[in-house]
């Protein structure tokens, strides 16, 4: 922050109201805040509001220093909170429970919550403190611990997120599966992790009673973005729960435990299941883990018969996101299966950057075929009516970091300018044919009514 006269003059800073002064530092570095805050009594009363806007706890030593030391009242300061308890031996697990109890008390306004848990290490004791946390939205709940040695309770993650009151968007990872829901996975082949005891304690929910399954989730009426990651979704209760939740943003991850062919058939029940009970209309945007099939699946047309292959199964959809976990063989049958979407503005794929070369490889083919002949309907059909920009990113092997990125511009309005990031000249050559690919079929058939050739600039970051 740098120094103005209004800094160097204490009593002009202590004149302006408290609401510009919170307007001032809550746009100001953290850094400076806390360096601001060392100056005198009354600039750190100033500054005690965002200092504690955010707390990370990173340990269970973390956890109880700051019930002991931090004032009972800087908790309502607290609105984004991430507790991340990993290695507390599992004799603690009573304190660790009243800790997060404690915790959550003291924090009753946070609005973001992110729990990074060694599996077992909670019990039913804390899923009433979660009634009480009326400003909580954001609420994310995974295991960073061993899901076979140290499994998180199904049944105790669905019943604190239906139990938060007003919560709208959940995520949710490593998720180890009740035997009583799936009786059939209990040391059976593929060998999905299962909670099989301590579930039965879980008592019954006031809304879902004992229906405490990842199915019920969908359940939940202020839900608006869900997404599941690492977790197994092979579950015949996806095909039957009544959708209630309004799904908005909706990302279905792949279960490491399970096959290609398993997980993609599980994703693509509960995709039958969102059209089946009407709640596809809702959803704007989906990411995609890996291989679906609407389209052409006997099982899912048995189930559902309402579901054609000419059908719009998703009219409002305006972004489609490809995870770098879908095979490069399926990204086709992907962007088929969603062609006719009729608002669909953006596509995001993602893939390692070993495989750059060949995503562009289907990312041409599949332009090259963007038009389509409907032999039912005689006429040329459009695919992709209404897309404006296709985003392409390479990722790290682990999926934690973004390397490259570019953005294709194919809106109306140019001309455009990309960002691109650690490509090869060859590679944007790709991208600039890719473009042109698009637009040159475009000239070739029905144009679309104000449709404008935008030219396509590169622009190469230095750092």
């Amino acid at each position: 922050m740098k120094s103005t006269g209004l800094w160097q003059s204490s009593a002009g800073w202590f004149q302006l109201p408290p609401e510009i002064q919170q307007v001032i530092l809550e746009a100001a570095e953290l850094d400076d805040v806390c360096s601001f805050a060392t100056t005198c009594r009354d600039a750190y009363a100033v500054s005690v509001p965002i200092l504690y806007s955010e707390v990370f706890i990173s340990s269970f030593e973390s956890m109880k220093l700051f019930l002991q030391n931090v004032p009972v009242q800087y908790g309502t300061y607290v609105h984004r909170l991430t507790v991340r308890v990993l290695n507390c031996p599992a004799i603690f697990t009573p304190q660790l429970s009243q800790g997060y109890t404690a915790l959550l008390q003291r924090c009753a306004g946070v609005n973001t919550l992110k729990m990074f848990l060694n599996g077992s290490l909670l019990d039913k004791s804390v899923i009433p403190a979660f009634a009480k946390l009326s400003h909580l939205r954001n609420l994310c709940i995974s295991n960073f611990g061993d899901p076979i040695y140290s499994p998180l309770s199904e049944k105790l993650v669905v019943s604190i997120a239906a139990t938060v009151p007003n919560l709208t968007k959940l995520t949710v990872g490593r998720i180890a599966r009740s035997c009583s829901h799936i009786p059939v996975l209990v040391d059976r082949s593929p060998f999905v992790p299962v909670r099989s005891l301590e579930d039965n304690e879980i008592p019954p929910h006031p809304y879902l009673y004992t229906h405490l399954s990842l199915p019920s989730l969908l359940r939940l009426p202020n839900l608006r973005s869900l997404r599941l990651f690492d977790s197994n979704l092979d579950d015949p209760l996806w095909s039957s729960v009544q959708c209630t939740s309004r799904i908005e943003r909706l990302d279905l991850g792949a279960c490491c435990y399970q096959s290609p062919t398993s997980n993609g058939a599980n994703v693509s029940c509960i995709l039958a299941n969102f059209i089946k009970s009407g709640c596809a209309s809702s959803l704007k945007e989906l990411t995609v883990n890996t291989a679906i099939n609407l389209n052409q699946s006997e099982d899912l047309s048995l189930k559902f018969p309402s579901i054609q292959s000419n059908s719009i199964p998703f009219p409002n959809l305006q972004k489609l996101h490809i995870s770098p976990l879908v095979q490069i063989e399926d990204v086709g049958n992907i962007l088929s299966t969603f062609a006719m979407l009729p608002v669909l503005k953006q596509i995001i794929v993602s893939c390692h950057e070993d495989d750059l070369d060949d995503m562009l490889d289907v990312l041409q083919t599949f332009f090259a075929l963007r038009f389509t002949h409907s032999a039912q309907e005689n006429k040329i059909r459009l695919c992709y009516p209404s897309l404006e920009i296709v985003t392409l990113r390479t990722t790290s092997d682990d999926l934690e970091e973004i390397i490259s990125t570019c953005d294709i511009s194919l809106a109306k309005g140019g001309p455009e300018k990309t960002l691109v990031s650690s490509l090869t000249s060859q590679t944007v050559g790709s991208l600039v044919h890719l473009k042109k690919l698009w637009l040159g079929n475009v000239k070739k058939s029905h144009r679309r009514e104000g449709w404008v050739d935008a030219s396509l600039s590169v622009i190469h970051s230095t750092d």
